[in-house]
């Protein structure tokens, strides 16, 4: 859950967290992954992990929350990414 610092509201970004070893079981020699909203570790490190994406994070700038829900989504799958309203 990311939101502005001096302000409410929060929204999330999704990232699966998996091991080259893992894809290798899920997914067939032949295949091809595209790798968005995941990041690959050869090894579980929570704090490592929480280092990245809050370095990650800390690097997007822009003038809107929308700019900076664009470059995080380039990380986790926020939950408004290809959001449309529905006619009314």
């Amino acid at each position: 859950m990311i939101g502005p610092a001096t302000g409410l509201g929060e929204e999330s970004f999704d990232i699966m967290v998996c091991t080259p070893e893992w894809l290798k079981r899920k997914y067939p020699e032949t295949g091809i992954i595209l790798g968005r909203h995941h990041l690959i570790v050869f090894r579980y490190d929570y704090q490592a992990l929480e280092e990245y994406i809050a370095g990650f994070a800390s690097r997007c700038c822009g003038e809107t929350w929308q700019d900076l829900a664009s470059q995080l989504s380039r990380l986790g799958k926020w939950e408004f990414e290809d959001y449309s309203e529905c006619p009314s």
